[in-house]
């Protein structure tokens, strides 16, 4: 059996160092080749933080270990480069099999200057306070990101023997005594709902937010996805965590990467999203993860488990997502996933897996009793489709996709869409084929479904809701056009209506032509009379036409006319607008002149309102005598 032992710099202090070392050894000998520079003028200082935190930022406690009657570190006592680097076989510090190597490369973390410097302090912190005993381990997405070379801000420290709150305060005494800047610690309390399962302590140091958090085991309920916690060991914490991938950790102490799961560093190797323990049981305690796994594939770009594929189309697991997670919960990984580099492939997920009538699930007080005198409503419900998420949602689909197509083939559209988010052009294709269906609430009103579906199905904020609907109005003009090809005859009718519309959508005008072109059958036809919609919009200088603010502006307008604010006022402002669309060139004067011309119009008005009113003061009125 043959070992290697390499290290490409090495400095002995007093200015001597060594490059190129390489320790070979076999069964009959052992070999050492180096480099050997010495310069008198220089000495080497140890590896440490600043000198205020007063620590080294890199353990070396064991590297001393004996191996077969040889040291596996024949050079423990020399000084380690000033880049920090661990790895799951401590490689570097010791003789490893070559045998090891070949099953499974040893990943690195790059760490840089700033973290360096603050695990200094977390080190730190152990030796002043006699924590020997403390383990200090960054946990989940950090160690992910940094495997796969990215930079990460989101450092979550684990600890394994103490609560992250008792810990912080340690740190911030350390810091105190080295004469640096401390913030105050926050407390999270745990908030299940929003899949903070135990408490955390938030505290910057040198800058960077921490999250502390101890160790943790879970148990669940048949009924709630809701875990109860305690105190757990680094196995056990590493197997409750949602995917392999996000139960690596980095211990500190060690300066090592740690794989409690044995599968961690090989599936991000391999670039699979695989759960620790069996993904049945896995999606029945907490069905909100076959989500975040979705996420995590269109994120990382990486493969699902193929036991996770057939797992999330299992009958129960669709009925505990639906039953035991809130809307809010699936909203937030919804937007998650659209915002990833790959929203068709999550999209293409979800309807894979049949989570379509659970994702986009019509909130059920929105759904008027059969027994209501509210035929229209039961009968919208039926014809929206909503009883087949799947029909419209197949189409919807299909819409994204076509979509993705259109912007990625013209640069243009790009630019034009690129302040929107993925949320608004994916959801704007994917709710589409809901263009024109309504509900009826619990109030006996009409509302537009894809309204219902954002606000209260999904929980997301209404001008999002707003804009998709917005997109949908624009969309469904844009394809008419495109069918009569109205573009042909650019009359003074078309210039109107084109400004009105790009008044009243706005900057969305872009993704509602482009989506006009996805919901067609996305021919040449189409694509020529979209270039055409978009050549006359810019000819007329209608492309922002919504960012001008009115000529007369309305105190103006009631002075001139000799009227109140109110329904007349915004009538008036309205003819002004469509004048200014059809005269680009006209002035303020201009303007005015037309103005004077127009008589005030006539408003009718809604005496039911004024004796519903009436009715309410009588009511409240009574009420006050009866008590």
């Amino acid at each position: 059996m043959r070992y290697v032992y390499t290290r490409e710099r090495l400095s002995l202090g007093f200015g001597c160092r060594i490059s190129n070392l390489k320790l070979t050894r076999s069964k009959y000998n052992l070999s050492l080749s180096l480099s050997l520079r010495f310069n008198p003028g220089r000495r080497c200082s140890s590896v440490s933080t600043p000198q205020y935190l007063g620590v080294r930022t890199l353990s070396t406690a064991g590297s001393n270990r004996i191996w077969n009657g040889v040291s596996q570190n024949p050079l423990h006592h020399f000084c380690f480069p000033k880049t920090v680097t661990g790895n799951g076989y401590n490689e570097g510090r010791r003789i490893v099999p070559r045998k090891m190597h070949t099953e499974m490369k040893s990943p690195t973390v790059r760490v840089t200057e700033l973290e360096s410097q603050i695990f200094g302090v977390l080190l730190g912190t152990i030796k002043r306070f006699n924590l020997e005993k403390t383990v200090i381990r960054v946990a989940g997405g950090w160690v992910r990101d940094k495997l796969l070379g990215k930079n990460s801000h989101d450092i979550d420290i684990a600890l394994n023997n103490c609560t992250g709150k008792e810990f912080a305060e340690y740190v911030n005494k350390y810091l105190k005594e080295k004469g640096v800047k401390t913030n105050k610690i926050g407390v999270i309390c745990a908030n299940p709902d929003q899949s903070k399962h135990l408490e955390t302590a938030k505290v910057k140091v040198l800058g960077q937010e921490l999250d502390f958090v101890n160790l943790r085991a879970e148990t669940y309920e048949e009924s709630s996805r809701i875990p109860g916690m305690r105190f757990g060991t680094a196995l056990e914490d590493a197997l409750r965590r949602d995917f392999t991938v996000n139960g690596l950790f980095y211990n500190v102490n060690e300066g090592i990467v740690e794989d409690f799961t044995k599968r961690g560093i090989s599936d991000m190797k391999l670039r699979i999203i695989r759960t620790p323990l069996p993904a049945c049981e896995t999606f029945r305690d907490d069905p909100l993860r076959i989500m975040r796994a979705i996420r995590f594939a269109s994120r990382l770009g990486f493969e699902l488990d193929s036991e996770i594929k057939f797992c999330a189309r299992l009958p129960e697991i669709l009925n505990a997502l639906a039953n035991k997670v809130s809307r809010e919960r699936i909203g937030v990984e919804l937007m998650g996933m659209l915002d990833s580099k790959a929203p068709l492939r999550a999209l293409s997920l979800i309807s894979d897996f049949d989570l379509t009538k659970v994702v986009f699930r019509v909130p059920l007080d929105a759904i008027p009793s059969p027994e209501s005198d509210r035929d229209s409503g039961i009968t919208l419900y039926k014809e929206t489709g909503f009883e087949e998420e799947a029909v419209w949602g197949n189409h919807g689909l299909q819409y994204a996709a076509n979509l993705e197509m259109q912007i990625a083939e013209l640069d243009s559209a790009v630019s034009r869409i690129s302040h929107l988010s993925n949320q608004t052009i994916y959801l704007s294709a994917m709710l589409q084929p809901l263009h024109g269906k309504n509900i009826i609430n619990l109030k006996g009103r009409a509302e537009p479904a894809i309204v219902v579906l954002v606000r209260d199905s999904l929980k997301l904020r209404l001008s999002l809701a707003n804009d998709i609907l917005n997109t949908s109005i624009g969309c469904e003009v844009f394809s008419q056009m495109m069918k009569t090809q109205r573009y042909d005859t650019p009359d003074p009718e078309l210039r109107l209506s084109l400004g009105k519309l790009i008044r009243n959508i706005k900057g969305l005008w872009p993704l509602s032509l482009k989506l006009a072109v996805a919901t067609q059958s996305c021919n040449v036809s189409d694509s020529k009379g979209c270039e055409k919609i978009t050549q006359l919009i810019n000819n007329w200088g209608l492309n922002e036409f919504y960012k001008l603010k009115p000529m007369v502006d309305g105190k103006a307008i009631m002075k001139i006319k000799g009227i109140k604010g109110g329904p007349k006022l915004g009538v008036l402002m309205e003819q002004l607008w469509d004048w200014r669309i059809l005269h680009p060139s006209g002035t303020i004067e201009d303007c005015i002149d037309y103005l004077k011309t127009l008589p005030v119009p006539e408003i009718p008005v809604d005496n039911s309102k004024k004796k519903k009113k009436r009715q309410n003061t009588n009511s409240v009125s009574t009420a006050r005598i009866d008590n």
